[in-house]
């Protein structure tokens, strides 16, 4: 049975649950891409506006930049980024607004992969967290959703390892200061805990790393 660090796919975790509301396919192929923790995060935002009959998001670029929270150029720059790389592709399309101005309109169309997971759209919603929050979960989502947690007796999830994680994720490197910064604010806010397993080897109960609260982070309290 494949593995992720060390840890069996059993899928007992967010994996299973058949209720989530309404969700955003996340391609295999974003998470495994060089691309920024940033502009990863912001292909779900796009996405997340997809209209599923036509397979494109039209949306203007103001409403992107309230929706987000992200600023003007960091958000062109990351839309450029996805561009280039064929993720996406863009058109333009202009609207007569009533005052007589023309309004301009991106309509973007994503790249399709087989494989998938799912983020709800309260994630991407979820006031809770702010959007270095929700980039570095996004990021680390490949690892955290078999059974919502990290690391194991075998393996544990220390800064260093999150880190390679990290990189094998994006291309890039997240200092050692910023990572103990986001565990640190996603602890704070009740997010992850520490995380303790025990083994046949390891008969004790061992630090392992973090169980994430998958409820809280994808607001699945929300769901009537």
């Amino acid at each position: 049975m494949e593995k992720i660090n060390n840890i069996r796919i059993h899928d007992k975790g967010f994996k299973t649950k058949r209720n989530i509301g309404r969700f955003v396919q996340i391609d295999h192929s974003i998470y495994k891409a060089s691309l920024s923790l940033s502009t990863k995060l912001i292909y779900a935002y796009l996405k997340s506006y997809m209209n599923i009959a036509s397979g494109r998001t039209v949306i203007s670029f103001e409403k992107l930049v309230k929706a987000t929270g992200y600023g003007d150029r960091k958000l062109r720059n990351s839309i450029n980024t996805l561009e280039s790389e064929g993720i996406i592709s863009i058109q333009k399309h202009y609207k007569k607004l009533e005052s007589g101005v023309f309004s301009c309109f991106h309509a973007y169309s994503f790249k399709k992969d087989k494989h998938f997971e799912r983020v709800t759209h309260s994630f991407l919603e979820n006031e809770l967290m702010d959007n270095k929050d929700k980039e570095f979960i996004f990021v680390l989502l490949f690892y955290i959703l078999p059974n919502d947690c990290i690391g194991s007796v075998e393996n544990p999830a220390f800064h260093r390892l999150i880190m390679s994680w990290i990189y094998d994720q994006t291309g890039s490197a997240l200092s050692l200061s910023s990572t103990k910064r986001r565990l640190s604010s996603l602890k704070e806010k009740g997010i992850i805990v520490d995380k303790y397993s025990r083994s046949f080897d390891f008969p004790e109960d061992s630090w392992t790393g973090y169980k994430f609260n998958m409820s809280k982070i994808m607001q699945l309290s929300n769901l009537s």
